[in-house]
């Protein structure tokens, strides 16, 4: 796919030293700091964690009979925040190695902080009950399968992971139950708050406010990398048409095979062209529209399960797509890769017409023009960056070493590709500094970051003056 950089949109740029990931006040959809930390922690406690995403607040009228002599620390609705709860927040900080301050005045203080967490999340929640708001249970397990699975691997194995769980007490059914509970809950804040953002317009922020932002964690800010900005020509070979009608042959008689029941697998393993699926009989895993080259997604997104797809050209070559799982937006499919032929007289042409593209860009042929002309794939990136340099893949990271602003670029060979050259313009070229309010990047990373935090605290206000809250701490 080329530079495999992504779209070179902003999101290829690290957050200054992770300032912008921190939690926003109220938002349940960013992990606890106990979950941030779950990586290199090793204890139980940390594998518990993982799926506690939402503490276990328990409706007012589902309290066990056990439970009635815990006392109650907070009202919210119809709905009641017990001390064992509050409890179990400030020791779930403690088991991942925060220090839990010992003075009666400081304590209070992080039991009121962890109260109101609990507030929200509860207020939430019932919000998105109200709103009738469902989770897919598809997706649900799904996700805990994904989170036994990762557990299995760090204990060494099934085996190791349920010995763990038999000494805390807990077999593998509690702890998928325990999973489930918890991420469903998670998700139904997250499918919330975001139904509820999108139809709302994100509050105003002022330069001034980017401005006190930065000002008051200019210590964390760290430092800016170096960052290139870019416009890219890929020329690839182009086949003859004798070699595309062979290649669309031999893709239509595997896909007749299929139709008459052959092992889709087996034949992806012995003839297609795809290097990163072959292997895997062509599986694809799970994809969303923007991730294929349209014209894959267009048949892909038409197949219903099972479906064997006709033969489909795109700038790779032909391929027959078989959908194996569909989940909501998203597909799980195989496919199979017959490429054309490539003669050396057609290599040696390729780098000649790239030649040609870099020639047209230094005369100052405007890019889009150039594309056309040298017949630059769709998958592949048009405009990569700000990326950092460093970042880069070979031999992008090499060819564009010293690089100024202006300069043309190539033509070099693309990785991984028969006989693709790419040619590039440098756009922009940031050298590595500090971080200032003039870096535009920056500046629009902390807009987008004080408008979702201000629509956050916007929704919640709204949640807690509608809503009977009665806090007895």
């Amino acid at each position: 796919m080329g530079i495999g950089v992504g779209s070179g949109t902003r999101e290829e740029l690290p957050s200054p030293a992770g300032i912008l990931g921190t939690r926003l006040v109220g938002d349940p959809a960013c992990l606890s700091r106990s979950q941030q930390k779950m990586d290199s922690m090793k204890s139980f406690a940390a594998v518990v964690a993982l799926v506690l995403l939402a503490p276990s607040v328990l409706h007012a009228q589902a309290v066990p009979q056990a439970d009635l002599i815990d006392r109650v620390v907070a009202v919210v609705g119809d709905s009641v925040i017990l001390e064992s709860e509050l409890k179990e927040q400030i020791e779930r900080r403690r088991a991942f190695g925060e220090v839990v301050p010992t003075d009666p005045q400081a304590l209070e203080a992080l039991q009121r902080q962890e109260l109101d967490g609990l507030i929200t999340e509860m207020l939430i929640l019932q919000a998105a009950h109200r709103d009738s708001v469902i989770v897919a249970p598809e997706e649900i397990r799904s996700q805990v399968d994904a989170a036994i699975a990762e557990q299995e691997r760090r204990f060494g194995g099934r085996a190791a992971f349920e010995q763990a769980l038999t000494r805390e007490g807990m077999s593998l059914d509690a702890y998928r139950r325990i999973a489930e509970r918890g991420l469903r809950r998670a998700a139904i804040q997250r499918q919330y708050m975001a139904t509820v953002q999108r139809d709302r317009r994100p509050p105003p922020v002022t330069d001034a406010e980017i401005r006190a932002f930065l000002d008051e964690r200019a210590d964390e800010l760290g430092t800016r990398p170096a960052t290139i900005e870019f416009d890219q020509v890929v020329v690839p070979p182009r086949a003859s048409e004798e070699a595309r009608q062979a290649a669309w042959e031999e893709a239509e008689s595997i896909r007749q095979r299929l139709v008459a029941g052959e092992d889709f697998a087996l034949l992806a393993r012995r003839h297609s062209a795809d290097p990163g699926s072959r292997e895997r009989g062509g599986e694809l895993g799970w994809f969303r529209r923007g991730r294929m080259v349209p014209e894959f997604e267009r048949v892909a997104f038409a197949l219903r399960t099972g479906e064997i797809s006709p033969v489909v050209e795109t700038s790779f070559g032909f391929h027959i797509i078989r959908v194996d799982r569909i989940r909501g937006a998203e597909r799980q499919a195989r496919h199979i890769l017959i490429s054309p032929e490539i003669t050396p007289a057609e290599e040696a042409r390729t780098h000649e017409r790239a030649t040609e593209a870099a020639r047209a860009l230094q005369e100052g042929v405007p890019a889009d023009s150039v594309r056309k002309l040298a017949n630059h794939p769709p998958s592949e990136e048009v405009r990569v960056g700000p990326i950092p340099q460093d970042s880069l893949p070979a031999p992008y990271r090499t060819e564009l070493r010293g690089a100024a602003t202006g300069q043309v670029v190539g033509p070099f060979r693309m990785p991984g590709a028969r006989e693709t050259y790419a040619v590039v313009r440098v756009n922009r070229v940031v050298a590595e500094g500090r971080y200032t309010a003039e870096d535009r990047d920056l500046r629009e990373q902390v807009r987008q970051y004080l408008q979702q935090d201000k629509l956050v605290n916007e929704i919640i206000g709204e949640l807690r003056r509608r809503t009977y809250i009665d806090i007895r701490l």
